[in-house]
């Protein structure tokens, strides 16, 4: 297993307790956006099956078939629905099988070669509509943690691109689908940029006087050059203590967050 592997193996990555009430308020909006001719969904990548278990629960909608795929063992033993092991770049279905095919917050996770699969992949099963969120206009750069052992720097959370609006408006084009609405989920405020570049200058020349250690890693990140994780390496427990010195920066960030943002954006895409 790779190091990328075992991140999503990890069970405590998937317990419901993580999830919190933006992401319901994600599902919502979510499911209000899928057409009502919607009678067979797959939801590809569906980690552990809770937004499939939003439409099974939902009043006055009734569905044929709601199945999920996932690679990881340890997601889809949590998924009540049915249930496929599979890759989003080897989807084991026939073409146009599903009314529609959802896959939320997948696509910023994969590499390139895979990206274009996955595309194609998605865009074959689906009969008349595709339902996307990812991250919204991500900075990459800033997201960056760096590994205890081998100072190795990479997105705690395995994202390997960003989404702004023209990337979704145009991600089916050559698919034979066409994007019938862009929409944002979960306002919020983020630190400008320039702020932020500053913010973390000012840690590492503070640190480097004060001779401190680096910010910690989170708890269930996994370093995709060595495999170093916190959680294993120190046998710590699955939840993230926020030391006193980070919680003041969080405290911060919060306090010069004046820019207004959002947390995911979304996009319905329909069969031409």
């Amino acid at each position: 297993m790779s190091f990328e592997e075992s991140y999503y193996e990890n069970t405590d990555l998937w317990a419901i307790e993580n999830f919190s009430l933006a992401d319901q308020e994600r599902f919502e909006t979510l499911a209000d956006k899928l057409p009502l001719n919607v009678q067979t969904l797959l939801d590809v990548g569906c980690g552990n099956g809770l937004f499939l278990k939003h439409l099974s629960d939902l009043k006055g909608r009734c569905f044929n078939r709601l199945c999920g795929t996932d690679r990881s063992t340890a997601a889809l033993a949590c998924v009540e629905a049915e249930k496929v092991q599979a890759g989003v770049d080897a989807l084991p279905f026939a073409k146009d099988e599903f009314d529609a095919v959802s896959c939320m917050e997948v696509l910023e996770h994969l590499p390139q070669t895979t990206f274009i699969s996955a595309l194609n992949e998605i865009s074959r099963v689906a009969r008349r509509y595709i339902l996307v969120s990812v991250p919204y206009n991500e900075n990459l750069g800033t997201s960056l943690t760096e590994c205890m052992k081998c100072c190795c720097r990479f997105n705690p959370n395995h994202h390997l691109r960003t989404f702004n609006q023209p990337t979704m408006q145009h991600l089916f084009d050559d698919k034979g689908f066409t994007c019938r609405e862009v929409f944002y989920i979960h306002p919020q405020r983020v630190v400008p940029t320039d702020i932020e570049v500053l913010l973390r200058l000012f840690g590492v020349v503070k640190r480097t006087i004060l001779r401190q250690p680096r910010p910690p890693m989170a708890n269930r990140a996994v370093c995709p050059a060595c495999g170093y994780s916190p959680r294993t390496g120190r046998n710590e427990s699955s939840i993230v203590m926020v030391s006193p010195k980070n919680r003041a920066g969080m405290t911060i960030r919060s306090l010069l967050s004046l820019r207004s943002g959002w947390r995911w954006m979304s996009a319905l895409y329909e069969r031409v």
